[in-house]
Parts: C-alpha cells; structure tokens; sequence
C-alpha cells in the first residue's frame, strides 16, 4: 500500500492557522496485527536565510518546545454498528433510587455523551456522502437523542446535576454546530430546514437565549460559550502524555570519569612536586613547589568540570530532549492502557553536513519557488518518533490517534527589520508606479515522514515555503504541488 494511501499522510500536512503559527496534522492508525508495531517519524528541517537564524533565541532549545503545542488525542473511532449507542447511559437511569451505584458509573455516562456528538459532527465531515443526506441522518439521530436520553434525564429527579448538566452542554452544542452547517451549504432556502432552523432556535433558546443579530455582547458571550462548549465535547478524545526522566546513570558515569581524570592530574602534580625540586637550590625548589601547587589547584577542578561537561554530551547525546508514554484514560468502554511512546529531539547543523537525500530535495522545492535564491543559514532538524503498540478493541473499528502540532514562529519575524518604504516600477502604459511594501522574508521547510514496521519502511517527503514579515506569518506555499517523494523498501 502506498504511504500516500495510509491514513497519516494528507495531501498538505502543513497548514497556516494564524499570523503567528503554522499546525501540522497527521494520523497514525493503531494495527491490530500482533506482530506489527509500528514506528512512525516525522522529521522537520528549517532552512532559514542568516538573518533569521543570527538571532540569539534561534540555539535555545527551552524557547523552541515553549512555542511548540501538542494535542494528542484520538481520532473518533468509527461505530462497528450503529452510531446511538448509549449501554451505560440507560444502566444508569434504570438504577433510579440506587444513588450510590449511579455514581460509579456516572463519568462513564458522560463519557457516553461527549463520544456520540462527536461521531455524528463526523459524519457531517464525511465527503463521501451528499450533503442533503448528512443533514437528513444527523437530524434523525439528533432527535432520538433527545427523545430517548435528554427528556428522560430532564423529567427524572435522581438524576445527577452534573450528569443532567453535561448532557444539556452535547445537545447544546450540536444544535450550534448543525445550524452552522446548514447555513454554510445555503440549505436555508429550502423550506424544510427554513423551518428546521426557525424550531431550532426556539429549542435551543432553553439553554441560553442570545441577541447575537443586534448585541455585539451577546455575540462575544455566544462565541466564548459555543469555544467552551467545543473543548467540553472533544476533551474525551484526548490522550494523557506522561513524561518519562532521562536516566541518571550516564550523568554519574560521566562525573565519574571526569573525577578520575581530574585526580590523574592531581597525582601528576603532586609527583612531579615531590621529584621537580630534587638537585637544585632551595629558592628554585620553592618556586616549582609555588607554581605545581598553583596548577595543582586551579587544574584539578577545571579538568573535572571541563571532562564532565565534555562526558556528558557525548552520553547525552544518543537520548533525546523529551520521551513520553501515550496513555488513553478518558474513552468509554476501554480500560486505561499504554498505547506507546514518544520521543523528541532538536539539533543544528550546516547545510554541507545534510544527507545528499535531504538537500536534493531542498534544492528541487527552492528551484520551483518563484523568487527564490540558495541561502546560507544553519540548519535546525525537529525529530519526532512516534511508537504505537498493537492494540485490538471490542468495539469500533480503524482507531488511529491523531497528533496536532502547532509551531509559533516568534522567534522568527521578532527579529526582522522594520520596513516602510516604497517599490517603484516602470510601466509601459503608467509610466512610473510606486507601491508602499514591507520587507519580507522566507524560511523553507522540508518534511520527511517515515514509517515502519517489521516488514516495511516507507518514506515520503513534502516542501513547503513560509513567507514572514515583521507582522508575522504572511502565506504558506506548497513548493511540492504535483511532484511526488517516495520510496519503499523491504527491511531485512
């Protein structure tokens, strides 16, 4: 199967999201094969011109993973069955007076709730099916939610609040989330969601009622409501990260190691005090004695903070900056349960130490980039290694976890030089034009995505140009459009 037929890789992995940040988003399915682990990495190269990487925060590390956000989460797994599926949900209402017993499965319920909303907003982004029929079986499956669990937990008084409360938040907002849809496909011309809209509102108002029309209050307390209501839903897809400490052993065997090497020249002195002075004058003696004993102190220590910092670079080197375990402690009807690790590193490099492979590709998406000369500066490679164990699940089916990385580029356009002035061309019909311009600049991404298994390793590379000015992020261009990096090869 070609890498581009997986799940992992879409058509553009890098996209803009605002002025001051880009996302990439990738999905790594989880395998059911018993002897297929797979390994998945993502590898991004910043080649930025000189002027851009001088900057005295380019070389911090701190400062690069502050300005990196990660949201790890699943991707909504797809129902093997039937979409309202609610087992919990009616336990707990057939519990009626059993308080006690109805706590237990409680958070279980909500759970229940937040998964089913968001499988039906998923089935309205499936482009697969027309557009009139998604609204058709969203509509349907909305109104046995609430016939089915929201009037019976509205009318039944042993009911949780919080339970009571979370539900009301899934109806809430999937009636937001529908409405938008229907307006957004023009469907409101149609007499029958006309009128699907005019009931909705009336419904929904028993939530909140917002003036959103006429009141720029109620709009900001619309939109900050419908935001909240967003995270709510999705927070049960989200996976827990736990970071794992590097180990201190390599840091003791290094300042071990420098301690030795440090009392090797102590012993070194001290010798050679004890032998220096031997058949000569007493004067001459002490002054040896003086500048051993001089060396002998100011060596010592140097040498053991010189070899330990020297030790431990060379030991820290193999581990990367951070490593995580993948735990999924929030999805109904799974236990808690590892799913696999992360690691993550960042290093510099010239453009002369890249691998051929690296700098072909780089140097074929600067070729096809309008305006675009060979720059001079460093190199910074992010590395991201995603291991997923292989896991198989009573229920649904294609899970896949969905990583969403979101770069700020700060560090980038802070330090770029303000510009206002003009640019003056000539033209054959207008004569002289002047054009008021900022001064922008450009920093090119090669991305490399790899995976493997046992069997396998695939690799496919896309390129991309980001275009800043002082303001910030200005455009992304996609310099691998229609051109294909791929290649797969057997592990022996």
């Amino acid at each position: 199967m070609s890498i581009k037929d997986d799940k992992w890789i879409h058509d553009k992995v890098i996209s803009m999201r605002d002025r001051t940040s880009f996302e990439m988003i990738l999905d790594y399915p989880i395998v059911s094969d018993a002897s297929a682990e797979t390994e998945f990495k993502t590898s991004l190269y910043f080649f930025p011109p000189t002027s851009l990487s001088s900057s005295a925060s380019w070389h911090q590390r701190e400062r690069f993973y502050q300005h990196l956000k990660n949201n790890f989460r699943w991707h909504t797994p797809e129902e093997s069955t039937v979409t309202f599926k609610f087992p919990t949900t009616l336990k707990y209402l057939e519990l009626s007076e059993k308080i006690s017993e109805k706590e237990k499965i409680m958070e279980d319920a909500i759970g229940e709730s937040k998964l089913f909303a968001n499988r039906l907003i998923k089935k309205l982004k499936n482009k697969e099916l027309d557009t009139q029929e998604k609204c058709e079986k969203f509509r349907a499956l909305l109104q046995q939610y609430r016939d089915e669990i929201i009037s019976k937990l509205a009318s039944d008084s042993t009911v949780h609040d919080q339970v009571q409360k979370h539900f009301f938040w899934c109806d809430e907002y999937l009636s937001y989330y529908f409405k938008s849809f229907i307006l957004n496909n023009s469907l409101e011309k149609k007499k029958e969601w006309k009128d699907f809209l005019e009931a909705e509102n009336l419904y929904v108002s028993r939530y909140k009622d917002y003036n959103v029309t006429n009141s720029t209050l109620d709009r900001r307390r619309f939109l900050q409501r419908s935001s909240m209501l967003k995270k709510f839903i999705n927070e049960i897809l989200y996976l827990d990260l736990k970071l794992i400490k590097k180990n201190s052993y390599k840091k003791n065997i290094a300042a071990a190691c420098a301690a030795g090497l440090a009392a090797s020249v102590n012993f070194f002195a001290q010798y050679s005090t004890h032998y220096g002075g031997v058949g000569r004058d007493s004067n001459l003696k002490v002054l040896v004695l003086l500048v051993l004993a001089v060396t002998i102190y100011v060596f010592k220590d140097r040498v053991k903070d010189i070899t330990k910092e020297y030790f431990n670079n060379r030991m820290l080197s193999l581990e990367p900056d951070h490593r995580y375990d993948i735990l999924s402690k929030k999805m109904p009807g799974l236990p808690v349960v590892s799913l696999g690790n992360i690691r993550e590193n960042l290093d510099y490099c010239k453009r002369s130490d890249l691998s051929d492979e690296i700098y072909y590709v780089w140097k074929k998406a600067r070729a096809r980039a309008k305006g675009s000369l060979l720059g001079h500066g460093e190199v910074m490679r992010y590395e991201k290694v995603v291991h997923l164990n292989q896991h198989t699940f009573n229920y649904g089916r294609n899970w896949s976890v969905k990583d969403v990385m979101r770069f700020d580029l700060k560090d980038f356009y802070s330090v770029l030089e303000e510009f206002h002035g003009n640019l003056n061309f000539y033209d054959e019909d207008e004569g002289k034009v002047e054009i008021a311009s900022e001064k922008s600049y450009s920093l090119d991404i090669v991305l490399k995505l790899e995976k493997e298994d046992s069997k396998n390793r695939e690799v496919y590379y896309q390129t991309y140009r980001l275009i800043l000015e002082r303001e910030g992020l200005i455009d992304i261009e996609d310099t691998s459009e229609d051109v294909e990096y791929f290649y797969k090869e057997q592990i022996a």
